[in-house]
C-alpha cells in the first residue's frame, strides 16, 4: 500500500504542475467518506453550479460507510440510497436508523435492472429535478443510466471501466442477472459513457485523479468560464491506480500548501488526524461487525427456529408414513391371505380339472364309440327316407296321371247325351226341393 505522505506530497506535486488550469476539478478533490477525493470535487462543482432542492439518489451504495453521497447528508442533504448485497442492509438500517426514520434518508435492499430502475426510485418520492445521481454497480450502469427517466439530476458520476481507454468504445452486453466477477467485463468505457451522457443532455466536466469515477453537469448549467480547460474524455480521463485510491488520505485541508511550515504543522496534523479517524474506523468498523454478528445471531436463530420447525413438520409427517406403512402392512398381510386362498382354490381347481380329464379320457372312447353308431344311424334313416322319398314321389306321379285321366273322362262325360239329360233333370228338380224345405 502506498505511504500517505508520499501520497500527499505526489497529489501536490500534481496541482503545481496543472497550475495553469487550476480550475481542473482535481486540483479541488479530498477525502471525508468517499472512496478518493470524489467527496472535493462534487463539493466544487456545486460551488460552480449551485444547488437547488438538495438531494441525492445513489445505487451501489454498499453499506454507507464509503460512497458518493455520505458527505452530502452529513451536510443535511436528502437522498435515497439502493444496495442490493444482502449484508451491507442490517449495516445500513442500524447506523443510519436516525437518518431513516426522521425521513432523511431512504434505503431500498434491492438489485436494480432496466426494468425497475425507474419504479424503485419513483416508490421513495422522488421524480423530477434532482441535484446529484451517482451510478456504481459494477455492471449494468450504461444500460440502467440509459433507462432513468423518472429523474432529472443536474450532476451525475458515473463510474467506467478504465481498462477501456479513449475513443475505445465498449459496453457489456445487458444482462439483468449478472453479477460482478472480478474480471474487466463489466460497465462500459468512458469514450460510450460520454457519447450517452452527450445524448442525454450532461457534458462530462472531469474524472478522478486515481479512480474510474467520471463527472458530469446537465448542459443548461454549463458555462465555460465556470470551466475553462479543454474538455473531453481523452483530456480528462486519468490513470487509474487501485493502489493509490485505497491509500488515498482521509482530510479536505491536507493540500493546501501556504508555506512550508504552515503544511509541515498542517501534516503533522493531519498525520494526528489520520490516527484519530484510522482508531475511529476500527471502532465503526467493530460496531458493523458487531451488528452483523447481531444480525448473523439473530439470522441464525430465525434458522434454527426454521430448523425445529422442519424437524417436528418431518416428525409428524414420519408418524403418519409410519401409520400408512402399518396400514399398508395391514393391506399386503391381507393380500397374502387373499393370495393363499386364491392359491388353494387354483388348486381345488386344478384337481377338478385333472379329475375331469381323466374322465374325459376314459368316456371318450365310448362317446366316440356311439357317435360312430349315431352316424352310421343317421347313414340308415338317410337311405330309408331317400327310398321312401322316392316312392312317395312315384305315387304322386301316379296320382297325377290318374287325376289327369279322371279329368278326361268328365271333359267326355260333359259332352255326352246322358250329361245333357243329368243338367236338365237338376235344373227341373231344384225348385221343387226349395218348395219342400
Amino acid at each position: 500500500m502506498t505511504d500517505q505522505n508520499e501520497l500527499i506530497r505526489e497529489i501536490i506535486g500534481y496541482r503545481e504542475r496543472i497550475a495553469k488550469h487550476e480550475k481542473r476539478l482535481e486540483y479541488f478533490g479530498f477525502k471525508v467518506f468517499s472512496q478518493s477525493d470524489e467527496d472535493g470535487i462534487l463539493e466544487e462543482i456545486f460551488k460552480r453550479v449551485g444547488t437547488t432542492t438538495k438531494t441525492f439518489v445513489e445505487f451501489g451504495a454498499e453499506a454507507g460507510q464509503e460512497n458518493n453521497s455520505r458527505y452530502l447528508l452529513m451536510q443535511g442533504w436528502k437522498g435515497l440510497w439502493i444496495e442490493g448485497n444482502p449484508s451491507y442492509a442490517p449495516v445500513i438500517n442500524s447506523y443510519y436508523e436516525d437518518e431513516i426514520l426522521s425521513g432523511q434518508l431512504h434505503f431500498i435492499d434491492s438489485f436494480v435492472n432496466v426494468d425497475n430502475i425507474n419504479s424503485l426510485i419513483e416508490s421513495a418520492g422522488f421524480e423530477g429535478e434532482i441535484d446529484f445521481l451517482s451510478v456504481d454497480i459494477d455492471g449494468n450502469d450504461y444500460h440502467v443510466f440509459q433507462a432513468i427517466s423518472v429523474i432529472n439530476p443536474r450532476v451525475i458520476c458515473l463510474e467506467y471501466n478504465p481498462f477501456y481507454l479513449p475513443p475505445q468504445e465498449w459496453v457489456m452486453p445487458y444482462d439483468p442477472e449478472y453479477r460482478w466477477d472480478y474480471t474487466a467485463n463489466y460497465g462500459a468505457s468512458i469514450f460510450s459513457f460520454e457519447k450517452l451522457a452527450d445524448e442525454k443532455g450532461y457534458i462530462l466536466v472531469g474524472c478522478g485523479l486515481y479512480s474510474s469515477n467520471s463527472f458530469y453537469i446537465r448542459k443548461d448549467l454549463f458555462e465555460s468560464d465556470l470551466f475553462p480547460f479543454p474538455l473531453g474524455c481523452q483530456n480528462l480521463m486519468n490513470t487509474f491506480n487501485h493502489e493509490k485510491i485505497v491509500s488515498f488520505p482521509t482530510g479536505s485541508h491536507l493540500f493546501v500548501q501556504d508555506d512550508r511550515e504552515l503544511y509541515a504543522e498542517r501534516l503533522k496534523f493531519e498525520l494526528l488526524k489520520n490516527k484519530y479517524i484510522a482508531t475511529k474506523g476500527l471502532f465503526l468498523n467493530l460496531k458493523n461487525a458487531h451488528i452483523q454478528s447481531e444480525a448473523m445471531r439473530q439470522h441464525k436463530d430465525v434458522i434454527q427456529a426454521e430448523i425445529q420447525a422442519q424437524l417436528e413438520r418431518t416428525e409428524v409427517q414420519l408418524q403418519i408414513a409410519r401409520s400408512q406403512s402399518e396400514t399398508m402392512q395391514q393391506q399386503v398381510d391381507a393380500l397374502q391371505s387373499q393370495l393363499h386362498a386364491s392359491q388353494a382354490q387354483a388348486a381345488n381347481i386344478e384337481n377338478q380339472l385333472h379329475l375331469a380329464n381323466s374322465e374325459s379320457a376314459r368316456l371318450q372312447p365310448e362317446f366316440l364309440q356311439k357317435i360312430q353308431k349315431l352316424k352310421e344311424k343317421k347313414k340308415e334313416n338317410r337311405e330309408i327316407f331317400q327310398k321312401r322319398y322316392q316312392t312317395l314321389e312315384q305315387h304322386l306321379e301316379q296320382t297325377l296321371r290318374e287325376k289327369e285321366d279322371c279329368s278326361q273322362e268328365i271333359e267326355a262325360m260333359k259332352s255326352s247325351k246322358f250329361w245333357k239329360l243329368r243338367s236338365l233333370w237338376l235344373r227341373v228338380k231344384r225348385p221343387f226341393v226349395r218348395t219342400e224345405i
